[in-house]
């Protein structure tokens, strides 16, 4: 029987250590495109170049979580190997949590020259070895997870693929972007720098100077951190950031709008107009929207207290009641002003609002609140015996 496993073929977890029969692997894999080896034992890369070389349609090929340090590095250059013809068609490479050497990745990359993704995360790489040749094709390249922290290592990475298009440094340990940080990465349209440790707006603002940039994620960094203190200050801290930075169109996977950019631009010009020391981009601001009036300040504060009458005996006083008490708290009010002992006298609300349902409205709960009664200025309450 003529038996051919499928195009995506995922084998995690098995233990894999060697490359078998290759006849019979040639024969089984003839028609696998994708190939998933995560989480097995393979560390020694001639058994890994022996699968990848009988595989002719291979273009995605995961080794994640293999213990790959313990392989001897490969030699440069490896393009020399028969078996390595097949590995020219991969376009997505995944090694992931592999910690393998620099040098083992250079090789690879000697042959594997259409290469469009790169996953180099979780591998405790503290700084980034050049390589000779360049990469043009590459244009995704995961990096996360390291232990990375100055940008100098990051612009290598540019220099070594000057086409890329999305760089991920979420989680490495980088406070500063030093010196012209864009310089090397001329074709870089999305950046991760979540939970980084950038915690000045200056480091931010240098995101302006990548030419092509158009989506920032900066979740998690110590300069955006709000957490705890409300949707109000996250919605101002995200505005601040729009507004600085001018060429983005999306902002932590969220799409800036016109009017919301031209709001946290407004806002922004509010907030540094009268700072001794304002960022560059207010200057810019200022140049695109003009000098822009100050806010009216309104306030919104509910009122709690209102001028009201109170007629007794045919006599009219005048009296401030506050909404916030009860009828209780409003009687001994009464009390001070008429001179009857609370249970001698009930009183009765009228008010001036020609809308109001129960005019005339005995107040006979003395725990109720006044603010029920929709109490305004001028409303009466008519002081008659109990």
């Amino acid at each position: 029987m003529d038996l051919k496993l499928p195009r995506i073929l995922v084998l995690n977890r098995y233990k894999i250590r060697n490359a078998g029969n290759e006849e019979r692997l040639a024969e089984l894999c003839k028609s696998v495109t994708e190939l998933d080896l995560a989480e097995n034992a393979l560390d020694n890369w001639k058994e890994i170049l022996k699968i990848a070389g009988q595989l002719p349609r291979l273009e995605f090929f995961n080794l994640s979580s293999n213990p790959l340090h313990l392989a001897t590095p490969l030699a440069t250059p490896l393009a020399t190997t028969s078996s390595l013809v097949n590995m020219e068609n991969i376009q997505r490479l995944v090694l992931n949590n592999t910690k393998l050497h620099w040098e083992s990745i250079h090789s690879l990359l000697t042959v594997m020259q259409r290469l469009k993704e790169l996953h180099l995360s979780l591998n405790e790489f503290s700084s980034v070895s050049s390589g000779d040749c360049t990469h043009d094709n590459l244009k995704l390249l995961q990096f996360n997870n390291n232990q990375v922290k100055e940008w100098e290592d990051v612009k290598k990475l540019g220099a070594m693929f000057p086409g890329l298009e999305t760089l991920i440094l979420m989680a490495n340990p980088i406070s500063r972007l030093g010196a012209s940080p864009g310089e090397a990465f001329p074709n870089l349209k999305v950046v991760c720098l979540s939970e980084t440790l950038v915690e000045s707006w200056d480091e931010l603002d240098k995101l302006n100077e990548f030419p092509s940039l158009k989506e920032a994620l900066v979740k998690g960094i110590p300069l955006l951190c709000v957490t705890g203190k409300g949707d109000k200050a996250e919605k101002q801290i995200r505005q601040l950031a729009v507004a600085r930075l001018g060429k983005l169109e999306s902002l932590n996977r969220s799409v800036i709008t016109e009017p919301e950019r031209e709001q946290a631009e407004r806002l922004f010009i509010r907030k540094f107009r009268h700072s001794d020391v304002r960022p560059a981009r207010y200057d810019e601001l200022i140049a695109k929207h003009g000098h822009i009036q100050e806010l009216a300040k309104v306030d919104l504060t509910p009122r709690t207290t209102f001028n009201c009458k109170i007629t007794y005996d045919d006599s009219s006083y005048d009296i401030i009641v506050n909404v916030k008490d009860n009828v209780r708290q409003l009687n001994k009010q009464i009390r001070a002003i008429v001179g009857l002992p609370t249970n001698k006298f009930r009183t009765y609300f009228s008010s001036t609002d020609p809308t109001h349902l129960n005019n005339n409205e005995w107040l006979r709960y003395p725990n109720r609140f006044l603010h029920n009664y929709k109490i305004g200025d001028g409303d009466i309450f008519d002081i008659g015996p109990a």
